[in-house]
């Protein structure tokens, strides 16, 4: 059985433990990023190389390149609520903060939903030259990024809900907001190589 917990008790202050989970965040950013700009490189080096031209077999199949555009679309939709949530707690009205973290989760879940439906209607596999496994890499981690930031939000806004924030303490959404602009940016990217057919 589980017990509520009103209050947890750190031997360390709020704004201590938030700076630290904070630099945590910020590291998950930078490992993430070196990821991200290690599959931007190789996609480009595979693109200009073309060896063998197996970037696309003849008669090969290309995806629509405004897909990823859609999904950053969303992404920003999500993004630009989840921060009005964020200033919302720390004015302290519960309110719209509560509204906008919801709207942001459910736009969230749009994003990964219109993602989801791009893999599953690719109309090549992933073997089929260089650029079909350069796109689907981008596409399947950008749905990864997309789910844990689905699940961050929803936690977020489940969190507002029972009252855990204030304007006192507030760095969960802190923390979230960085990595939800990082998600973007990372989206962003991938839309950006994927328009280099």
């Amino acid at each position: 059985m589980t017990t509520p917990t009103h209050e947890v008790l750190h031997h360390e202050s709020a704004a201590t433990v938030g700076v630290r989970d904070r630099q945590g965040v910020l590291l998950l950013v930078l490992a993430d990023a070196a990821f991200a700009f290690s599959v931007v490189f190789s996609y480009f080096y595979l693109r200009m190389g073309n060896t063998q031209n197996g970037w696309i077999p003849v008669d090969g199949i290309t995806a629509d390149p405004m897909n990823g555009w859609i999904v950053v679309g969303a992404l920003i939709v999500a993004t630009l609520l989840f921060r009005l949530g964020y200033q919302a707690t720390v004015l302290s009205n519960k309110g719209r903060s509560l509204a906008c973290y919801s709207l942001a989760a459910i736009a969230m879940l749009t994003a990964t939903g219109i993602q989801l439906q791009q893999i599953l209607h690719i109309p090549f596999g992933v073997s089929e030259g260089t650029y079909s496994s350069c796109y689907y890499l981008i596409t399947y981690t950008n749905l990864i990024h997309l789910v844990l930031t689905a699940f961050i939000v929803l936690g977020i806004a489940n969190r507002d809900r029972m009252g855990l924030f204030n304007n006192e303490k507030h760095w969960h959404p802190l923390v979230s907001n960085i990595w939800l602009n990082w998600v973007v940016i990372s989206a962003a990217l991938g839309a950006i190589c994927t328009m280099f057919v």
